[in-house]
């Protein structure tokens, strides 16, 4: 049967968030499983129902994009309704209650005293026909209910697992006022039967009235459908929203110049550690043509008018066409080199070996290429009059020395929380030299993480950590600066090390948009390489991808001591769809590849090193072939881990006497060890 669902909206006001948040689950599933989506406006309440209300409603949808397949009005629908309450007084499911809403009030408040639920005790039904005549001939007309079998209904909720609920709690529901008018039960099982509703997805306030829709659809004839009940959005206050009162309108929203798809992708993403994440015009992309795209990108690399001789702007129509160049805060960043590194390949049995040296960048890491991306936009969103008072990150390092440097030069204040002696001194210099607010807090990185994320939902920091998709926009350039240093002819394997794992989702996402485009023909095998002292991603990939985090302990590779990364579902997104690998490194591994690089010549980074050590155990157990081009990235200079260059050192100063003879002894003696 084809999935069909319906949002029922009741046109008495325009749409908030919370009601979008339910239209957009059920437009997402029509979608998904090629349904239809049915727009129903629940319209029986007449002195409150605009027409106006009604085509607010639709302009709002329409702006979102939830164009919907089939539409219906309740108060068209009059004659369904009263097919309906015969049947079930044929059924005798309906039956006529004559107490007044005093009366009714009065038995409650007794049930109450009594300590008893406030039930209805279905004293209707012991009315005789001449009891009925003798009550309507003093005036009163009856409403109808419902009379609900008294036992447990149970059925399996899409969202909230298997409920049940005991239908002897509760009262029987009435459908039919004594006026005449419809309660909300009865149109919309009614509709949803004459609609062929599948599924019904809605807010867990309905979850209580479930069973007796359950029992009204069986009645009816009717199979029930399957329902899904979703958790309500409340305000700052932890208060329901409501459209009548204008509480986050959609309205409001769009005259504001929020654009519709950040709105939907918001709301797509509650309830999920999924962030936000750009979304590129492919479509429009694809009107050039591939090899006018990799022209272009040519004619700009490292030359052309600012910025875009940066690695990234150069990209722009890739990255961030929407960041007007008045705003672009850039640091002549990208453009480091691809070293070919025959000696290193041969020495680690890994073929043909390149080593991308991110850390040739400004601050000294490829932190660079996504800060230059969201300071730019925090620039642009602050001179358009947004709230922003700061940015602020959480770092182990390299990421605060970034968004320091690129916030001094746009004139924004940054707050960077560091864990407190866990970082060197170098690292921790970088961003006290460009101005920033240094907060060294007594705890790991994860709980640095914490910090930030309530700062910027409580202080209006702008959050500049990889969880925020504008810096892997910015990150996504490494893959497409070594297609083009290649000759756009992507590596077989890329080895990067693994933290925060942002990185390992933005170089998938560079290599996967040049592939779509025509630019290239295929992506790389995407490797992480983990520390062995902070290792979930490793973990998870030896589980099935089943992830947990973990408590990170020390290791040399200080950037990437991270136990709870915040980009890991995007990270085993990606290495999933390119068949990619997680290796780990131990101390002594990554200190003897980071040595067998510097002999080399790369002085390499600690977290380089465990990428090397990666791709060593790799190449030795036939994972990387011989004949397969692979690079490694190095994503820090090594200048910032002196501590670590010389802890591992092999080769220390010879301390001589102040004469000639001394010093040609220890030449020679030093050259005859090389022979």
């Amino acid at each position: 049967m084809a999935v069909r669902v319906r949002f029922a909206p009741s046109p008495t006001g325009r749409l908030h968030v919370g009601n979008v948040y339910i239209a957009l689950a059920n437009w997402l599933f029509a979608r998904k499983e090629r349904g239809a989506f049915v727009l129903r406006f629940d319209d029986t309440d007449r002195e409150r129902s605009t027409a106006e209300f009604a085509a607010g409603i639709e302009a709002d949808l329409r702006w979102l994009g939830l164009v919907w397949d089939e539409s219906a009005r309740q108060s068209e629908r009059d004659a369904l309704y009263a097919a309906a309450v015969e049947t079930l007084k044929a059924n005798k499911r309906l039956y006529p209650c004559y107490e007044t809403p005093e009366e009714l009030d009065l038995k409650r408040k007794s049930q109450q005293q009594r300590h008893l639920p406030p039930v209805y005790d279905r004293a209707a039904l012991a009315l005789t026909e001449a009891d009925r005549r003798r009550l309507e001939a003093e005036g009163r007309r009856p409403h109808w209910r419902f009379l609900l079998h008294r036992e447990d209904v149970r059925w399996h909720d899409l969202a909230r697992g298997p409920q049940h609920i005991d239908e002897a709690s509760q009262s029987d529901p009435v459908l039919v006022r004594a006026d005449g008018r419809y309660l909300y039960t009865l149109p919309s099982v009614v509709d949803d039967i004459d609609l062929r509703i599948t599924h019904v997805i809605r807010g867990n306030d309905h979850v209580t009235n479930t069973a007796a829709q359950i029992q009204l659809f069986q009645a009816l004839g009717a199979m029930p459908p399957g329902f899904a009940h979703l958790p309500l959005l409340t305000d700052a206050k932890g208060e329901g929203l409501s459209k009548r009162l204008g509480s986050l309108s959609i309205a409001e929203l769009r005259e504001s110049g929020i654009e519709a798809m950040a709105v939907s992708s918001y709301l797509a993403r509650l309830g999920t550690a999924d962030p936000i994440e750009p979304k590129h015009d492919l479509d429009a992309l694809a009107t050039r043509p591939a090899g006018e795209w990799a022209q272009l990108f040519e004619s700009r690399y490292r030359r052309g008018p600012w910025p875009y001789g940066s690695g990234v702007w150069g990209k722009k129509e890739w990255i961030a066409p929407g960041i007007r160049d008045e705003h672009v805060v850039s640091m002549d960043e990208g453009g480091t080199s691809l070293l070919p590194a025959p000696r290193l390949g041969a020495a680690i049995g890994a073929g043909e070996l390149w080593i991308k040296q991110c850390g040739n960048s400004h601050t000294g890491s490829f932190k660079d290429l996504g800060m230059t991306v969201l300071v730019s936009a925090v620039k642009q969103m602050i001179a358009d009059g947004s709230g922003v008072r700061a940015v602020g990150c959480a770092s182990t390092g390299d990421t605060s020395a970034a968004l320091a440097a690129y916030a001094a030069a746009a004139g924004i204040p940054a707050i960077v929380v560091l864990p407190r002696g866990k970082i060197t001194p170098a690292q921790l210099v970088q961003p006290l030299a460009s101005g920033a607010t240094v907060l060294a807090v007594d705890t790991d990185f994860d709980g640095c993480m914490r910090v930030i994320e309530r700062l910027s939902i409580d202080e209006g920091v702008y959050l500049a950590n990889s969880i925020n998709s504008l810096r892997l926009e910015g990150q996504k350039t490494v893959a497409i600066e070594i297609a083009q240093q290649l000759g756009w002819d992507p590596p077989d394997v890329v080895v990067v090390p693994g933290g925060n794992l942002g990185n390992v989702s933005a170089l998938f996402a560079g290599f996967d948009m040049m592939r779509t485009l025509g630019v290239t023909t295929r992506v790389p095998r995407l490797v992480v390489a983990q520390a062995e002292a902070a290792n979930p991603l490793y973990l998870a990939s030896r589980n099935g991808w089943l992830y947990e985090p973990v408590t990170a302990r020390s290791t040399f590779a200080s950037a990437i001591r991270i136990g709870s990364p915040v980009s890991v579902r995007r990270a085993i997104r990606a290495l999933r769809a390119c068949d990619g690998l997680v290796e780990q490194a131990t101390e002594h591994e990554l200190s003897d590849a980071a040595a067998l690089a510097d002999k080399e010549g790369f002085f390499t980074c600690p977290q380089t090193g465990v990428a090397l050590a990666a791709a060593v155990k790799l190449a030795r157990r036939g994972v990387i072939g011989h004949g397969q081009r692979v690079v490694v990235l190095s994503t820090a200079s090594g200048l910032k881990f002196a501590d670590f260059k010389l802890a591992s050192a092999e080769n220390m100063p010879i301390e001589l006497p102040g004469d000639y003879d001394a010093v040609r002894r220890a030449l020679d003696g030093a050259l005859a060890c090389r022979v």
